[in-house]
């Protein structure tokens, strides 16, 4: 079983450990996988010099070495590169692409096969797209629409 845990509290917090505590109760409860991601509203503070993916990211990357059961890393994973850095340095057990795949449907075929990637460019057709998909289920955020930021 699988859950997601909307993990946005606890980097640079080093006092917040609620994100943890969260993903060691959900293993002690049986849960087999972990998915990080986050909801409408992810964090912009920094991540280490280096780290090349978003604070979202990070996180799970900290809540990974503390818990025993896989984790699934999401959250602005539009690149190979980044997949590799994450896979290579065993901070996810495995990647979630959005975004990327939109942008290359082949785009996990085309990095086992060394092929070259259309990457995500950030457009707002996507943002957009998925607004429209909110607003048709009648999902309601809690920031205001003209307060959200397009992909860049």
């Amino acid at each position: 079983m699988k859950i997601s845990l909307s993990a946005c509290k606890w980097v640079n917090l080093p006092e917040s450990k609620d994100d943890i505590g969260m993903a060691k109760t959900f293993e002690k409860a049986g849960i087999d996988l972990l998915q990080i991601s986050s909801g409408m509203q992810s964090p912009t503070h920094p991540v280490p010099e280096g780290f090349m993916c978003s604070p979202i990211t990070y996180s799970g990357c900290k809540i990974k070495k503390e818990v025993n059961i896989p984790v699934i890393e999401a959250n602005e994973i539009l690149t190979e590169e980044q997949v590799r850095f994450l896979i290579e340095n065993d901070y996810a057990d495995f990647v979630v692409i959005g975004r990327g795949m939109l942008a290359d449907p082949e785009f996990a075929n085309n990095v086992i096969n060394d092929k070259p990637v259309n990457t995500c460019s950030g457009c707002e057709r996507c943002f957009w797209l998925l607004m429209i998909h909110y607003a048709r289920q009648g999902i309601r955020s809690k920031l205001r629409f003209s307060e959200l930021t397009p992909m860049k």
